[in-house]
């Protein structure tokens, strides 16, 4: 009962990126909410807050920022930096009936497009309009240093469902000719994560998503700085009266592969591809940076990786080493796991 529960949270949550029966693949997110509900309520602790009409969108590549949901951790207005790369001459105008969307999702510590795919190049070689989220605790002192606990994915992932749905929606407002059936997400490290979570937490929206040595289940040894994680911490607590406890059900909806959420992601005919790329040794390279020596779970073993590939179709694992570094390698990798998708 506890993991249905948390699983049809999911589905509340975003609603308005859900329709009650099945629309075509990759349909236009709903901006309305659920009957019955206010648009500001929330169900988790989160408040949407009193929100500002969003900006244009710009006419010329360039950064803009967006209200978010209120943190409850930091309570106040909260706003995320959302970077738009458009294609060719990045600028607006070159925007055309084939341009898709695409999340490009820095890695943990990051910024903008650090240890992702560099966005300027797949917009130009692949005719996306490509979109960077400095989401809650970007930076290496709010994700690193900073007291409070590292949120691994959940307020993350909607933070870039935002950004992908403010130039969604600024597109259909301008009546502007694009792509909505071409609408991908790719990461590296914290990034993979992120993407992963936006497809479980929008099950009907991407074509596909790129996880670049992600990280897709906060585990006890990160979440509690356990031996083995790697110098990672989430800075998680076992105590109950502290504000930075993990529940069980906290725990589990960080977990991308989690079996009754991929359950869930069927039911509502999630077809996304999903490509991941790993490590020599595995899912992990275990003696590169900056991918760590993680197990994928714990203790279960492989199990997520069998009920992923049931759960989306498609699973393409490269054997390649996690530590390639620098943008152009990973956008290299990136081309080279669309090629059979563009």
């Amino acid at each position: 009962m506890k993991l249905q529960l948390v699983g049809a949270l999911t589905v509340f949550l975003l609603a308005p990126w859900l329709s009650a029966q099945s629309p075509p693949q990759n349909a236009a997110p709903r901006t309305s909410a659920p009957s019955g509900a206010s648009s500001n309520d929330s169900k988790d602790g989160f408040s949407a807050g009193a929100e500002t009409p969003p900006p244009p969108l710009p006419d010329t590549s360039g950064s803009l920022l967006l209200d978010a949901q209120e943190w409850p951790l930091k309570p106040g207005p909260r706003q995320i930096r959302v970077w738009i790369n458009y294609p060719e001459r990045s600028r607006l105008s070159s925007v055309n009936a084939h341009t898709g969307i695409i999340l490009s999702l820095h890695n943990w510590g990051g910024t903008n497009s650090a240890g992702t795919a560099n966005p300027n190049t797949l917009a130009q070689r692949y005719n996306l309009i490509a979109v960077c989220v400095d989401y809650i605790q970007s930076g290496a002192q709010a994700s690193i240093h900073d007291p409070e606990p590292y949120d691994y994915g959940y307020l993350q992932a909607l933070d870039a469902l935002r950004a992908l749905h403010f130039v969604f929606s600024g597109l259909k407002a301008r009546g502007i000719p694009f792509d909505s059936s071409r609408l991908f997400s790719t990461g590296g490290s914290g990034g993979g994560d992120v993407s992963l979570m936006a497809n479980k937490f929008a099950p009907r929206t991407f074509a596909a998503i790129i996880d670049l040595c992600g990280m897709p289940k906060l585990t006890d040894t990160v979440a509690y700085n356990l031996p083995g994680s790697g110098g990672l911490t989430a800075r998680y607590t076992k105590d109950p009266s502290s504000p930075n406890c993990l529940s069980a059900d906290a725990q589990e909806i960080r977990f991308a592969g989690h079996p009754e959420h991929l359950r869930l992601m069927r039911l509502w005919n999630n077809t996304a591809k999903v490509i991941n790329r790993v490590g020599r040794r595995g899912w992990f390279a275990a003696t590169t940076t900056p991918c760590p020596p993680l197990p994928l779970i714990e203790p279960d073993g492989r199990i997520s990786r069998i009920r992923l590939s049931e759960a989306v179709l498609r699973f393409a694992s490269f054997a390649l080493p996690c530590g390639a570094r620098g943008e152009t390698s990973q956008a290299v990798l990136l081309m080279q796991a669309f090629v059979p998708i563009l």
